[in-house]
């Protein structure tokens, strides 16, 4: 049996927490643990942490954080070397056998050093929509294509790879995708591959501003440029840079 943790930031998040801690705790997947890095709520969710963090199961960090990047870093640091990184956000709720799927494929499949999910978008009053992912793994062709081949809360790695692959605590919006880049770029996009069923239900999907929206896809049109190879790849991905560079 592999061991999956799931590292969860969080944020004053007291509305959500509960539900994704829940979820996390009836997967069918018995050798699991979660860490939740949260050091700067003040709605109220801590007093709810100290008490997920008396399950045996849960570890609760609360030192400060440098960003979002940071604090997933802090997690991965933390997770047993020879098991399996997922991420998942306070607001992204696991599917029921999720963490089953991830054990049994890697265990299957033990030159695949990833793999990623569809998913389920859900916006507040209307049913969940299915959302399968574009491309079936993370190949630098398919990411430069898609871009968003699959989200960080559905992809999980082998935790030796994760921990020798940060994310890069300078990318503030983008880490995901620019973290994707950069296992490609090192050779292991086509080891991580599509598992065609949802892993979570994410409900903050579409609901990005229209500024910060612009801002995330800005920031991951330079990482697509910086690892485009010459040519044809590298003149599109320059094209679709300055369509969002001043918008």
């Amino acid at each position: 049996m592999t061991h999956v943790s799931i590292v969860m930031p969080s944020r004053n998040t007291i509305e959500t927490v509960s539900r994704a801690v829940d979820c996390f705790l009836t997967q069918s997947h018995a050798d699991k643990s979660m860490i939740i890095v949260d050091n700067t709520s003040t709605d109220g969710t801590h007093d709810l942490l100290a008490e997920f963090a008396k399950h045996p199961e849960i570890t609760w960090i609360s030192k400060p954080e440098r960003g979002l990047s940071h604090a997933i870093n802090m997690g991965i640091a933390a997770i047993p070397p020879d098991g399996v990184f997922g991420y998942i956000g306070a607001d992204d709720f696991l599917e029921p056998g999720a963490l089953q799927a991830v054990s049994d494929h890697l265990k299957t499949h033990p030159d695949h050093v990833g793999l990623f999910f569809d998913s389920y978008s859900a916006r507040e009053g209307q049913e969940p929509v299915y959302r399968a992912c574009p491309a079936e793994n993370f190949s630098k062709e398919n990411l430069l294509k898609h871009r968003s081949v699959a989200g960080m809360q559905n992809t999980f790695l082998r935790a030796k790879i994760a921990q020798e692959y940060p994310f890069d605590e300078t990318v503030k919006l983008a880490m995901d995708y620019e973290l994707f880049l950069r296992l490609a770029h090192a050779g292991f996009g086509e080891r991580i591959v599509r598992c065609p069923q949802a892993s979570t239900i994410n409900t903050a999907d579409g609901n990005l501003s229209r500024t910060f929206n612009r801002a995330s896809k800005r920031e991951a049109l330079a990482w697509a440029l910086h690892y485009a190879p010459p040519g044809r790849a590298k003149i599109l991905a320059w094209l679709k840079f300055l369509k969002y560079r001043w918008v």
